[in-house]
């Protein structure tokens, strides 16, 4: 899976990506990332291909905030 490099974020060594909740919140999970192919990283676990992720956001994400899909 490859993603914008923008939508991965980094606490000291981890890396993670915010995903949508069926109940539309945020979750923050914990990925495992290889290449940077351009402006994209590769997913190699943690996050299945289908899965909807933020690439950005309006204010501030945390674990349970409100999103709205477009």
């Amino acid at each position: 899976v490859l993603i914008p490099q923008d939508a991965v974020i980094t606490q000291g060594q981890l890396k993670g990506i915010y995903t949508v909740s069926s109940s539309n919140t945020a979750v923050l999970r914990w990925v495992k990332t290889g290449k940077v192919i351009g402006n994209e990283v590769e997913i190699l676990s943690g996050l299945d291909a289908k899965e909807p992720y933020i690439i950005s956001a309006k204010g501030k994400l945390y674990n349970g905030a409100k999103v709205s899909v477009k």
